[in-house]
């Protein structure tokens, strides 16, 4: 199946939702365009796809205001991200692998190390909610945006259960509230560091109400 194309909209926020290949389906997959207007840093990306884009960690073993503006950042627009998909079956996983791919960015040791762990632990959880309530009636997808700029392409994402949609969101709000709580108990030591953890943890949750949107 050929890839439909896809245009760019005068509409505050788009994000190209990319279903991944089946066995039985034709190489390519289908793409639809969904739109859900709150967030407009999110645009649509123009056939043919752009490659995605990773920046470059400015995240060292020791804490910094590019380091930590660059965890916030990626939290805030991780979570809006996901909360703009208009199919929110794809939502909580859409959470999980950026909050994953956010995680392997930082450091093992260090300051960071703590937010690291964090992260790939709410992103575990994440994936323990999409495996329980699991869709069989759809595919995975991808979803591609530009964030701030820079061209998003996120890996197959595994879609829940239409009638436990809410419920998976409930629960992934939950894990936010948990990541939120723990980042603020372990912004211990130096006062550049409390800051430095007080901002991430603002950062999970002054966005995880946008989950709660419907």
């Amino acid at each position: 199946m050929a890839r439909l194309p896809t245009t760019a909209l005068t509409l505050p926020i788009a994000v190209t939702l990319s279903l991944a290949a089946s066995p039985s389906a034709d190489a390519g997959g289908k793409d639809i365009t969904v739109f859900e207007p709150f967030f407009p840093p999110i645009q649509v990306i123009q056939d043919p796809p752009v490659s995605p884009v990773t920046p470059v960690s400015p995240v060292t073993d020791t804490v910094t205001p590019e380091g930590t503006a660059f965890v916030s950042s990626g939290i805030r627009e991780s979570i809006a991200l996901c909360a703009s998909i208009a199919q929110r079956e794809y939502s909580v996983d859409c959470l999980r692998e950026r909050i994953d791919a956010l995680a392997r960015e930082l450091p093992e040791t260090g300051d960071y190390a703590d937010a690291k762990a964090a992260l790939e632990d709410a992103a575990d959880q994440l994936s323990q909610v999409v495996q329980r309530n699991r869709s069989v009636a759809r595919r995975p997808a991808r979803i591609e945006a530009t964030v701030n700029g820079t061209p998003v392409r996120t890996a197959p994402l595994i879609p829940v259960r239409e009638e436990a949609v809410q419920d998976a969101l409930a629960d992934a709000v939950a894990i936010l509230d948990e990541t939120e709580t723990r980042l603020l108990r372990s912004g211990t030591g130096s006062a550049a560091r409390q800051v430095a953890y007080q901002q991430m943890a603002s950062a999970v949750g002054s966005n995880k109400i946008l989950l709660r949107a419907t």
